[in-house]
This record gives C-alpha cells, sequence and structure tokens, in this order.
C-alpha cells in the first residue's frame, strides 16, 4: 500500500529503559514506516534519554522534570505530533505483527466510522495466548473479556486502552485530547466513550494487537482506581445512571451508549 500518510507514535514512559527498548525496536521493525515516534518522559531517572539518544537518535525525546502523568504526556505528544494518524502505545507493549501498522492504517482508511483500533494480547496458562477486549460498566468501571485471537476481528469495543490506540488525529483535537485530571487510569475510557457519543466505533482485531508486559505496580494507586471511574461517570453517563452510582458497583451491567 501507499506510505503517503505519516503516522506519530505517542509514547509515554517512566523509568521503563530496558522495556522501551524492546518496544521502540519493534516499532522500527514495521513494515509501515512513514512514522515519527515521539517519547514523553515523566521524570525517568534510568538513563531512558542516554538509551534514546545512542540507540535511536531520530526519536522526539520530551523530558518531565516531574511526573505529570500519563493524559498530561500524551496531550504534549499530541501537541507536537503532525501526522494524521497518532497510534499511542505504553513504554510495555511489544509490537510482535510486522503488519500491524500497516494494517491499523488500512483499516480506517476504508472504515470512516471507526473512531480507534487497537488491541491487547497477554499470555496466560499453559502458554495459551489471549486478547483483550474493553467494556465499560454503568458504574465508570472497566470489565476485560477475554478471546482466542481468531474470534476478535473488527470486534466492537467501548475502548481501546491506550497500551495500542490507533486514531485520527483530527478526532482528538476535536474531542481536546485526553482529560489531564485523571492523571492515569480510565483517561483512555474517557476518549472512548467519547469517540462513541460522537457516532464513531471503537475495535479490536487480533490483526492490530500488541503484546502487553502489564506493569503492575502502576495498577497500585488505589485512590485513581477508585476515583477515576466514579470521575468518568458523572462527568458523561445519564443522570439517572449517576443516581444509582451508589448502589451499581455490586452490578455487572455493562453500559449501553
Amino acid at each position: 500500500m501507499s506510505q503517503r500518510l505519516l503516522v506519530s507514535i505517542i509514547i509515554p514512559t517512566k523509568d521503563r529503559k530496558k522495556k522501551l527498548e524492546t518496544c521502540l525496536r519493534s516499532i522500527f521493525s514495521q513494515r509501515y514506516q512513514q512514522i515519527k515516534v515521539i517519547v514523553v518522559d515523566n521524570a525517568s531517572s534510568d538513563a531512558t534519554a542516554n538509551m534514546i539518544e545512542l540507540l535511536f537518535p531520530g526519536v522526539v525525546y520530551i523530558y518531565n522534570n516531574t511526573n505529570l502523568g500519563a493524559a498530561v504526556a500524551k496531550n504534549q505528544g499530541i501537541k507536537v505530533a503532525r501526522g494524521e494518524y497518532v497510534w499511542f502505545l505504553d513504554s510495555d507493549s511489544r509490537v510482535d505483527n510486522v503488519f500491524c501498522l500497516e494494517t491499523m492504517v488500512t483499516f480506517l482508511e476504508v472504515h470512516d466510522n471507526i473512531g480507534s483500533i487497537g488491541g491487547e494480547l497477554q499470555s496466560i496458562s499453559d502458554n495459551r495466548i489471549v486478547c483483550l477486549v474493553k467494556y465499560l460498566l454503568i458504574n465508570g468501571q472497566g470489565k476485560t473479556e477475554y478471546f482466542l485471537p481468531h474470534e476478535v476481528i473488527l470486534k466492537d469495543c467501548d475502548y481501546c486502552a491506550t497500551c495500542n490506540c490507533f486514531m485520527r488525529r483530527k478526532d482528538i483535537v476535536n474531542l481536546g485530547g485526553f482529560d489531564p485530571t485523571y492523571f492515569y487510569l480510565c483517561e483512555d475510557a474517557d476518549m472512548g466513550y467519547c469517540l462513541k457519543r460522537i457516532g464513531k466505533r471503537n475495535v479490536c482485531d487480533y490483526r492490530t494487537a500488541v503484546f502487553h508486559d502489564v506493569d503492575l505496580d502502576c495498577q497500585r494507586n488505589y485512590f485513581l482506581r477508585l476515583r477515576n471511574p466514579l470521575r468518568l461517570a458523572i462527568k458523561n453517563f445519564p443522570f439517572l445512571y449517576v443516581i444509582i452510582l451508589p448502589f451499581s458497583f455490586f452490578s455487572l451491567i455493562y453500559l449501553k451508549v
């Protein structure tokens, strides 16, 4: 396919030098190479800057003196992005399929109604690989369902986690970027909900999925894990859902947009 369309790739990071190196190597192994990679570093102290300067001198590197959070880091990347498309990756993601980016570009070129596409692969027991699909509950909490990869073909979801989320830059700009008050956690769910609200689809596909080596330490901020879903629900959901929020944490009812 023609490689006329520039893709800006935005990767927030903090103290993940080795994982980031793996992520970047997988990106530069993609068949689609009309790209510009932007790394936004939230105050790493592990010589991430030296690694990028030595091994990936073409990468745009933004360093923050303090940890401003993932949402702000993504917005910083968006400000300098010039690509028609933007691909968000976590620094602990790895893109094994060399056709992944090319496939993403093709899908969004063909399907005007797709707002974001992605997919997340993980290895579970017995070395089986599953594809994770994200949905929202009426209390703002996310719910992950697991499928065999071949079962996930342009499968609708509520949002694409920004460990792997490919979007049109114009949609991101029109929606005002990521809400910085989330800091991290739920800012991608919020973006997915906003896309659905303007009539766009969020989809996962095994052909555009990446491996995500989840950093469990980042998931242990219990305050944000409780506060951010509540914020998402109060900010976005119909008033009726907000009224029943105190009772909805006992429910597994999916949100219907």
